[in-house]
This record gives C-alpha cells, sequence and structure tokens, in this order.
C-alpha cells in the first residue's frame, strides 16, 4: 500500500486520504506518505498471518492500512473500518491487538552499522493462535 496519512481523515481517526489529491492539498493536510508491503504467510480458518514490511514509520500505519484494505487486525479497537463503513464486529477472542514485530532493522546512526534484531512470538498471541487452529 502507497498512501498519504493523516491525524484526522474526517472522523476523529488518523487515516487515508483519497487518491489523486493534488500536492498543495496533501500539504495543507500535513499528510505523510505511508507505505507497506503486506503479504499473507498462513490462513488459520478464516483468518490470516500476515507479514507487513515498512517503507515508512508511520504513526499506526500497520493498524490504518490493513483496516482500509478490509483486514482488520485482531484485537483491534480504533482502527477498525474504512471512513464511511459501520464497525465489524471482531470475533477473533484476541487477548490483545494481534501485531507482533518479529523483526526490526535499522542502520545505527552514528556509526552505520546494520542493527538486526529479532524477537519470537509471545506466549498470549501463541497461545491463541494455536487456540484458533485447535478449532478447525
Amino acid at each position: 500500500m502507497d498512501t498519504w496519512i493523516v491525524r484526522d481523515r474526517g472522523d476523529g481517526l488518523r487515516g487515508s486520504l483519497p487518491t489523486g489529491l493534488g500536492r498543495a492539498a496533501l500539504e495543507r493536510r500535513q499528510a505523510e506518505r505511508a507505505i507497506t508491503s503486506i503479504m499473507s504467510v498462513k490462513r488459520v480458518g478464516t483468518y490470516s498471518i500476515v507479514e507487513c514490511q515498512l517503507s515508512t514509520g508511520r504513526t499506526h500505519q500497520i493498524r490504518i492500512h490493513l483496516a482500509e484494505v478490509g483486514f482488520r487486525l485482531c484485537g483491534e479497537r480504533l482502527y477498525t473500518h474504512k471512513l464511511g463503513e459501520t464497525l465489524p464486529p471482531d470475533e477473533s477472542g484476541a487477548p490483545r491487538q494481534a501485531l507482533h514485530s518479529w523483526r526490526l532493522e535499522m542502520m545505527h546512526p552514528m556509526s552505520g552499522e546494520r542493527l538486526v534484531y529479532e524477537s519470537g512470538w509471545p506466549e498470549d498471541l501463541r497461545g491463541w493462535v494455536d487456540g484458533l487452529s485447535a478449532n478447525l
């Protein structure tokens, strides 16, 4: 996804502006470009485990982009639907937002060294996904 995110999309929430707006309109709304690559990793019943790779780092970027393409993050209470649509129920039973950063890469600002950090799934999310799989 490649969108322009603003602090208020029209209902008090952050969100993407409609495509095709001119540069002046984007600047007036203080829009920031947000780029997310989304890839399906595994299906678990009616749910999907996805991997998101960020090219930019905007506030709530993953949550916003997933909701805007119709794939609400399980356990998400704020960014749940597109502007103008109704709030869909979350029947996932997720213990919290089912969002986990398993890998973080960056260049150290002083040394220029490439830093890589990895973290396995937290127990609460692993248990929840295992429970979804067991109920298939």
